[in-house]
């Protein structure tokens, strides 16, 4: 990938069409924002024009490098009068873009042109992620050996490149070290349903013999899909990926930079840079150790792949249940709306993941029909349709069934079992119906704010654990410990003494509401 540095923080020059027109401005990147400047001299005749543009396509002046800004967005315009001589003054107009995504490529893309196939992303914990030994140092090298590694190099380097190093110029110590790069460059293939994913090491070094070699690396993933996609169809193919690599990492993760690109048999591929504003992530500096992962990618190469096609398989379907899921899962403070948005997600995952409801009986269908039939009749009202939606519920599993059913996934799994969920479980719908409805509280959840952490850490364990062992984790490489920072290694470590303490808070507003009854 070309290197961002140069382009960053400083004025880039260069003319930018929009609309068909062609106009001089001013790039500039940045790590909060980025921005577009066009300057116009032409107020009258070019200030519409610009004002409605969909993508724009440019050339920069320093370079010739070609870039296409897909999903700008105008956010200022503003005027100033020059003087230009013998009191006359010429009207200008400067145009601000909010940049999203720039694309630098050999040439322009537009943004429904299906033609991309594969996408290549780098995420700000891969090398927690992807525990490969792509690197090693061995110690009980002997100089005989090193020197016969040498020589059998310069003969390469000699005929390659027709350069040769004598061999006496090297100074070998008694026992030296020899470091390894294994040469690795894909360290794994997962091929799933809807095309391979790979996992790739990019390295690079500096040579400075005095001070010493300085080898980098970084992890980077790539999705190759079955089918051909335009520019957001593919960015979009990212997220589930990343959201899985979240989950088992417990941390959000980002795309820090990643390329597109346009590969077939016949021709070379076609790649295009994609710079995007990075994401100002609260916890991205707290680094999680590889124990914490749930799957050990590098060992469980099976369940790692079988995860990989399950999760994806079905995001058409669950995309709206782990969007909220997500929302919630990494944040470092809670609320009432985020208790709202976690236990709201359990209505929102498709039917087929709960257990089929009891046939109700004959004389309560009856019974349900009759009051139907009742309602139907009356004028329009809030309470009449607040009515109808509770007779049509009937029958059907509510939130707290929704959840038991979800938490039974983890029973039998084997990975946890928690005494007394089923009073957490209530007073979690209890609680998210008193935000929602106004619901009579089971205690005051504002003076016991400190339950509100609780229940949201619960349904969110409950989610994501309940949908991992659907699709194939086994957990065998995993447990949670005191040195296990992972969210639900924390939430099962806790579980018992945040427990003891609801039970405290129900117990004592129990004992107020008997008070205030004798009072």
């Amino acid at each position: 990938m070309i290197s961002m540095e140069k382009y960053l923080n400083t004025k880039n020059l260069g003319l930018f069409t929009i609309n068909g027109k062609e106009y001089l401005g001013e790039m500039e990147l940045g790590n909060i924002e980025s921005r577009l400047v066009i300057h116009l001299n032409d107020f009258h005749s070019s200030s519409s024009d610009i004002q409605y543009a969909t993508y724009i396509q440019g050339k920069l002046l320093s370079d010739s490098k070609i870039v296409t800004f897909v999903d700008a967005a105008l956010i200022d315009i503003s005027d100033s009068h020059n003087l230009v001589a013998n009191g006359n003054y010429e009207r200008m107009q400067k145009i601000t873009f909010d940049l999203r995504f720039i694309i630098f490529g050999n040439d322009f893309i537009s943004d429904s042109e299906k033609c991309f196939n594969s996408i290549e992303f780098f995420i700000p914990d891969a090398s927690t992620l992807f525990m490969y030994d792509s690197f090693d140092m061995i110690f009980s090298m002997k100089k005989e050996n090193v020197k016969d590694i040498l020589k059998e190099n310069n003969k390469r380097t000699q005929s390659l490149f027709g350069i040769s190093k004598d061999i006496a110029d090297y100074r070998l110590g008694d026992n030296p070290t020899v470091y390894i790069d294994t040469g690795a460059d894909i360290l794994h293939c997962f091929d799933i349903e809807t095309g391979v994913i790979k996992i790739k090491n990019n390295t690079s070094s500096n040579i400075s013999p005095n001070k010493g070699f300085k080898v980098f690396n970084n992890i980077s993933c790539i999705f190759e899909s079955n089918e051909d996609m335009n520019f957001f169809e593919v960015l979009k193919s990212s997220h589930p990926i990343v959201n899985l690599f979240e989950i088992i990492l417990g941390k959000r993760q980002f795309l820090c930079e990643y390329k597109i690109s346009i590969k077939n048999d016949a021709e070379e591929p076609k790649e295009y840079q994609v710079y995007q504003v990075k994401e100002n992530s609260n916890n991205k500096n707290f680094i999680m150790h590889p124990i914490c992962r749930l799957v050990h990618i590098e060992d469980e190469p099976a369940e790692s792949e079988s995860l990989l096609n399950n999760w994806i398989l079905r995001q058409k379907e669950w995309k709206f249940a782990r969007s909220e899921f997500f929302e919630v899962f990494t944040r470092k403070y809670y609320s009432s709306d985020l208790l709202i948005k976690v236990a709201n997600l359990f209505d929102i995952i498709p039917d087929s993941a709960y257990e089929k409801s009891e046939k109700i009986s004959d004389e309560l269908l009856q019974a349900k029909e009759k009051c139907k039939d009742i309602f139907k009749d009356l004028p329009s009202s809030s309470d009449k349709d607040s009515i109808l939606g509770a007779l049509g519920r009937i029958g059907k599993k509510n939130l707290r069934g929704k959840i038991r059913d979800r938490y039974s996934i983890i029973e039998n799994s084997g990975l946890a079992t928690l005494d007394e969920i089923d009073i957490v479980i209530a007073n979690a719908v209890n609680c998210r119906n008193f935000f929602v409805h106004g619901s009579p509280g089971k205690f005051d959840y504002m003076e016991n704010f400190n339950q509100i952490p609780f229940f949201i850490n619960t349904l969110s364990f409950i989610y994501g654990a309940s949908e991992l062992i659907e699709l194939g984790w086994s957990f065998k490489n995993w447990e949670p410990d005191e040195l296990n920072f992972h969210p639900f290694s924390s939430y099962l470590i806790n579980y018992s003494s945040n427990l003891d303490e609801l039970k405290d808070v129900l117990s004592l507003a129990k004992e107020r509401k008997e008070e205030s009854k004798l009072g």
